[in-house]
């Protein structure tokens, strides 16, 4: 019966490795995407750069929408 033999050139402990990152017997390979594209458009200068007023109205309709929500999931709040 003849035992295989496994040669290890560089050390493949974690530790010993953590400068360069990889784990024991990782390839790295550098793989470009097929799609090269841009997520967001630029973006371009507001010409209407209105300012956003937070009126009594708004404030009152943000309460009853707070409280509204509160009450529809009060049952997953006080479980």
């Amino acid at each position: 019966v003849q035992e295989e033999v496994f040669l290890v050139t560089t050390p493949s402990l974690r530790a010993s490795s953590a400068a360069s990152g990889n784990f024991a017997g990782a390839q790295t390979a550098l793989e470009q995407p097929l799609v090269l594209m841009k997520a967001l458009p630029e973006p371009r200068p507001n010409d209407a750069a209105l300012p956003v007023e937070l009126n009594r109205t708004s404030f009152y309709w943000g309460l009853l929408t707070i409280c509204v929500l509160s009450i529809l999931f009060s049952s997953y709040f006080f479980n």
